[in-house]
């Protein structure tokens, strides 16, 4: 029993670490950029020596990657609670949104996300990271039209061409939180059900 409780705690004091050295990143990719953030910068963001970092993640590549598979993460669980509910597909989506504002309004999650998409325009592994999460989460998406919408009798093509618009709408919202911060919740949410509701028909 003490073994097992040891072991549990070295693993809650690994994971703290690791969430300091991202929250760290994350404020300091944010503000300088992923190239222009040197470990020696992030160290002293974290508190930490650059040696304990590399404990923990072998290079910013593995930071980028953990950034990404919390991403993935999360729309896994949003996925499972939506599916927990028993909403229809339009309104698990527009649920969704309304849930998902704060974070799409926040400028600094809007600022490190387009970071990680620059870097993915740059470096192949961080392009494969980001394609593959992105496999993931529209592949859900498509599975949700396919079940539960069968009734339209949409092709393949069809379905995953909706499933792509759908995705644009949600990731331009990132790119107008940075041209126009004082978008209105209610008349953007209100314009976001009208085009699901289109997109769905």
């Amino acid at each position: 029993m003490v073994s097992v409780d040891a072991g549990q705690a070295d693993a809650c004091r690994a994971e703290a670490r690791k969430r300091q050295i991202l929250d760290a990143a994350a404020r300091c990719y944010r503000r300088h950029g992923f190239h222009a953030t040197s470990m020696q910068e992030l160290a002293r963001e974290a508190k930490m020596s650059v040696g304990h970092i590399y404990h923990y993640f072998a290079n910013k590549e593995a930071i980028i990657a953990a950034f990404i598979e919390e991403d993935v993460e999360h729309f896994r669980e949003i996925m499972k609670r939506l599916r927990e509910d028993n909403l229809t597909v339009a309104e698990a989506l527009v649920a969704h949104a309304e849930e998902a504002w704060e974070d799409v309004r926040n400028p600094e999650n809007a600022a490190l996300a387009l970071e990680i998409h620059a870097e993915a325009s740059r470096n192949p592994k961080i392009a494969e990271m980001v394609r593959c999460a992105d496999r993931i989460s529209s592949d859900g998406v498509f599975e949700l039209f396919v079940t539960d919408l069968a009734d339209r009798q949409w092709s393949p093509q069809e379905t995953r061409a909706r499933v792509e618009i759908l995705f644009t709408l949600y990731e331009g919202l990132f790119m107008r939180v940075i041209r126009n911060p004082q978008i209105e919740r209610e008349p953007a949410l209100a314009a976001f059900r009208l085009a699901v509701d289109r997109i769905l028909a």
